[in-house]
C-alpha cells in the first residue's frame, strides 16, 4: 500500500539506485508504447539535468525498507515563465498500481506550487498519459526527442495548479 512509502528528497549518493528504478520501469514499459530499441537507448541515458535536480533539492523519492522504487521531481520552465516542468516521474513495475506514483506526482507539484508556479507541464511517456490525465493534466500534443538515433516519443500535457 501507498501508505508504507516514505516519500522525502533525494540526496546525490542515491543516483545508482534513482537510475536502477528509472531503468527497471522503462523495461516493464509495453512494446505497444515503444520498440525494443527505444526502450534500450532509453535506459542507457539517464534523464538529462537528473544530478542537478537532486543537488537544486527538486527531486523526491518513495522508499519502501529503506528500498528506493519510485522518484521525480521539477524544475522552472525554460520555455513558459510562471510554469514548472515536472520531470523525471518513475516507478519501479513492481510498485505501479500502489498509488506511490501519484504521491511522487503530488509532491512535486505541491512544492513548484510552494515556489510560486502557477502552472505545470509535463513531457509524458506515450505508456503514462492516462495517468496524468487521471491526476488533472491535459493533453497539449506529441513531441519527442532522439537518443542514440532513435526517436522517443512524449505526449505534452499541462496541469493549473488550484
Amino acid at each position: 500500500m501507498a501508505q508504507d512509502y516514505d516519500i522525502r528528497l533525494a540526496v546525490p549518493s542515491e543516483m545508482d539506485a534513482i537510475l536502477s528504478f528509472q531503468r527497471a520501469a522503462i523495461a516493464g514499459v509495453p512494446e505497444a508504447f515503444y520498440t525494443t530499441a527505444a526502450r534500450e537507448a532509453w535506459m542507457r541515458t539517464p534523464a538529462t539535468g537528473l544530478a542537478d535536480l537532486i543537488a537544486e533539492g527538486r527531486y523526491y523519492v518513495a522508499a519502501n525498507e529503506g528500498i528506493l522504487v519510485a522518484g521525480g521531481g521539477w524544475q522552472p520552465c525554460a520555455s513558459e515563465p510562471g510554469a514548472a516542468s515536472i520531470r523525471g516521474v518513475f516507478v519501479h513495475p513492481h510498485c505501479k498500481t500502489c498509488g506511490i506514483g501519484a504521491r511522487i506526482l503530488r509532491t512535486a507539484e505541491a512544492a513548484a506550487a510552494a515556489a510560486g508556479f502557477a502552472r505545470n507541464l509535463v513531457p509524458s511517456a506515450l505508456n503514462a498519459t492516462g495517468f496524468y490525465e487521471k491526476l488533472g493534466y491535459h493533453v497539449i500534443g506529441p513531441d519527442g526527442f532522439e537518443i542514440e538515433g532513435v526517436r522517443i516519443d512524449y505526449c505534452k500535457m499541462w496541469k493549473s495548479v488550484a
